[in-house]
């Protein structure tokens, strides 16, 4: 707050230019203390390691060893939080025995057809990912 009240009096703020002019980094320049701990603390978080890693499947079950890859991988992980994504899209789309009938006369009967199939497919490739991740 002194380091916003100094730059907008234009009363010491060359000091801090001067300070954040040397600082080089994540701007953690100005930070107060608790700031830096809260900072450092972040950075401790991100380092932290899972306590236990699944062995990788013996060479010899191959099928298992691609399966283990796969599941694995980040490609993997961003596609199925896509589809998770889209699966909550598709189930926040209202449904109603009444407006089922006003949607046939109007010919949105194919909208929500595709969307409960869109849903059921990606429930499919759910439980893909629940076999893949358990063998």
């Amino acid at each position: 707050m002194l380091a916003l009240f100094e730059t907008l009096s234009y009363k010491g703020w060359n000091v801090i230019r001067d300070i954040v002019w040397q600082r080089q980094g994540p701007g953690t320049a100005l930070l107060t203390v608790d700031q830096r701990r809260w900072h450092d603390l972040k950075a401790r978080l991100k380092m932290a390691q899972p306590l236990h890693v699944p062995p990788k499947p013996p060479e010899s079950a191959k099928l298992r060893t691609r399966l283990y890859e796969l599941s694995m991988s980040r490609f993997f992980n961003q596609v199925f939080a896509t589809l998770v994504l889209i699966n909550s899209a598709t189930l926040a789309i209202p449904w109603n025995v009444e407006e089922e009938a006003e949607r046939k006369i109007n010919n949105e009967e194919y909208k929500l057809f595709f969307a409960t199939a869109l849903s059921a497919v990606i429930n499919m490739l759910f439980a893909v990912e629940v076999v893949t991740s358990i063998s």
